[in-house]
């Protein structure tokens, strides 16, 4: 099926959102070790930073909570 063939009402799924791909990374913890945790997480900061075409990232302590800005 060509572009000009497809439905207009046939959307493309939605990206899962960084909190949700968080939350699964997150339950893997104590189910594999901590490196593949840390590049897990790294991964996904990387990955949403340049999908968002951000120039920084910024890593802001609240707390027990970290604030991440693109």
């Amino acid at each position: 099926m060509s572009l000009s063939q497809t439905p207009l009402n046939q959307e493309a799924a939605a990206p899962d959102t960084l909190e949700q791909k968080y939350k699964g990374i997150w339950a893997a913890k104590g189910k594999t070790d901590a490196n593949t945790l840390t590049n897990g997480l790294l991964m996904l900061i990387l990955e949403f930073a340049v999908r968002e075409y951000a120039s920084d990232i910024h890593f802001d302590p609240q707390g027990d909570l970290i604030r991440l800005r693109f």
